[in-house]
């Protein structure tokens, strides 16, 4: 029960990983307002994953305690994995509320490495996990269709994109505050080409 309950966690704190890149890269704030509100979303999903990764790292170190072997090198990177993310968070929340508004291009870098450090410590004992309950026989063909089905899916979201009434997409030069120009690809109409 304890190891369902840690897989759980592990998925609820990848979950929250993702979510926020996820919020901040698909620009959800079509308005002011909306934007606003994705804003306070994706602030109220940062702070709730500091504070489940805090709980998670104390109780991690309570595990080791009065431990006197050594320790596998799968829980050595485990344990790295996990003190790296503290400056990472650290960092990210400090760049987000003290650093002027034009100057914030870091805050995607350091989402995104959020998330791949996140992803990979989860991924790390759930994947051991797995492995060791796995049958020596081979797989059962349940899993087999839920892992392609999942992969499928995960190739299906990111080949679809947002499309005109045709299906075309054309490259629009967007001035960002910065003043540089970014091509961006936009529908015929925002980009001011009228269709017959």
């Amino acid at each position: 029960m304890l190891t369902l309950a840690s897989v759980i966690s592990g998925l609820f704190f990848v979950l929250l990983a993702g979510l926020n890149p996820w919020i901040m890269l698909t620009n959800r704030g079509g308005s002011e307002a909306n934007g606003a509100r994705w804003i306070r979303v994706h602030r109220t999903v940062g702070y709730v994953f500091i504070a489940v990764y805090t709980v998670t790292v104390y109780f991690m170190f309570l595990r080791l305690k009065g431990d006197s072997d050594e320790v596998s090198p799968r829980i050595l990177l485990h344990m790295f994995l996990a003190l790296v993310l503290a400056p990472l968070l650290i960092v990210k929340v400090l760049v987000a509320r003290y650093q002027p508004p034009g100057s914030r291009g870091l805050l995607p870098a350091l989402g995104i490495a959020i998330f791949a450090f996140s992803f990979t410590l989860v991924a790390i004992n759930v994947v051991s996990l797995l492995l060791r309950n796995a049958k020596n026989d081979g797989v059962p063909l349940l899993t087999s269709v839920i892992f392609v089905l999942v992969v499928l899916a995960g190739v299906t979201m990111l080949l679809v994109k947002r499309r005109g009434a045709d299906g075309i997409l054309i490259a629009k030069n967007v001035t960002e505050v910065s003043g540089a120009g970014v091509s961006q690809m936009v529908p015929p109409e925002e980009a001011g080409i009228n269709q017959p």
